[in-house]
């Protein structure tokens, strides 16, 4: 079973018929990567999931949609295929943000399940490139605008009504999940129950530590895949390894973790995840931070000189030309030349062996 089938199976059942899951916690995390601008209030004006649905669907065609990378296809897919089901179509959406500039990409939106609970979702990081910059600044700098706008925003969405509050997401959504859950005012840090990292980047160790983590550590759940490349950065705890039926980036697409009833498949982390971790933790230790923002700024200076400002350039101009520009940067030592070519020859997992032989990217 897959997050589909399992929506097909329990989607019938509202969440006092069959209490509130991990699966769930995934599935809302992931609604957040769908645009809902102008369809979802800024404010607190509540829409039912079925009905922005429709409104969504009637906004945006198929050839807009396939246009968009494939973390919010699979995304937009899952929400289409949830939206009629009586445990999702009348939650309720509101508070709806969205940012995205060349120095940061945020964007939360607030899900009402019933009276007694909501759940906060942080979207990961979309197509632009700046939202991915800012995934590699996590390594040097806390906290980064993102989080800034995570903690203000969880400030500002919950009332003094709110019963209990769960505050999750994806990727890099996960680490602001954590974050504002941390750092938001005490009153409402009482209130959250759960929070979820879902293959989301962990903490710089200085805040894996901190007083304001062990206040929320109990409630704080980090899932990844067995194949992760992103849940592996940087510190995390309460891990729990879970079976994806792909390896690479696509593992990173939640619609590819495995279920059984309302659970997700435990697991154990791969080999190649662990190499990519190790290197990762490597480069941490040789690295201070200011020498790892000089070598995040020029990753991305790169970048911008050959104009590329989204994934989908990255897709277009190919993995090849890629890691040929990384290769060729005379700031990159061998021990960062080394984790970015892991990174993306992880990520284009299928072009590795073949990209290999023709760059000469080997000693």
């Amino acid at each position: 079973m897959n997050i589909i089938d399992y929506v097909n199976k329990y989607g019938n059942f509202d969440f006092n018929e069959e209490e509130f899951n991990d699966i769930d916690n995934v599935i809302l995390s992931l609604v957040s990567y769908v645009d809902f601008s102008g369809i979802v209030s800024k404010e607190r004006r509540e829409i039912r999931l079925q009905d922005a649905a429709n409104r969504y669907f009637e906004t945006y065609t198929q050839k807009e949609i396939n246009e968009n990378i494939f973390s919010i296809k699979s995304a937009i897919r899952l929400f289409e295929h949830i939206k009629d089901f009586k445990r999702y179509k009348d939650i309720k959406l509101y508070n709806y943000v969205y940012e995205g500039n060349s120095y940061k990409q945020f964007s939360a939106i607030t899900m009402k399940l019933n009276d007694q609970l909501i759940y906060i979702a942080f979207e990961g990081t979309d197509e632009l490139i700046s939202g991915w910059k800012e995934d590699f600044e996590l390594a040097y700098l806390y906290p980064i605008p993102s989080q800034v706008d995570a903690i203000n925003y969880i400030n500002k969405v919950i009332k003094f009504k709110d019963k209990k509050v769960i505050v999750g997401g994806h990727s890099k959504g996960g680490n602001l999940a954590v974050t504002a859950a941390m750092n938001c005012n005490i009153l409402l840090r009482n209130k959250i129950i759960k929070v979820y990292s879902n293959d989301g980047p962990g903490l710089l160790d200085e805040e894996l530590n901190s007083v304001k983590f062990k206040r929320i550590k109990s409630k704080y759940i980090h899932i990844m895949p067995n194949y992760s490349i992103v849940g592996i950065l940087l510190g995390n705890v309460n891990d729990e390894v879970i079976k994806s039926s792909k390896k690479g980036i696509l593992a990173h697409d939640a619609l590819n973790w495995e279920v059984e009833d309302t659970h997700f498949i435990s697991t154990t982390l791969d080999e190649s995840s662990k190499s990519l971790k190790n290197i990762f933790e490597k480069w941490l230790e040789e690295y201070g931070f200011e020498q790892r923002m000089i070598c995040v700024n020029e990753l991305f200076e790169l970048f911008e000189k050959n104009e590329i400002y989204t994934l989908i350039d990255i897709r277009k101009k190919g993995l090849q030309f890629v890691l040929s520009i990384i290769k060729s940067s005379k700031e990159f030592d061998e021990t960062a030349k080394e984790m970015f070519k892991q990174l993306f020859t992880s990520i284009y997992n299928d072009y590795t062996i073949k990209l290999k032989e023709k760059i000469g990217f080997n000693k």
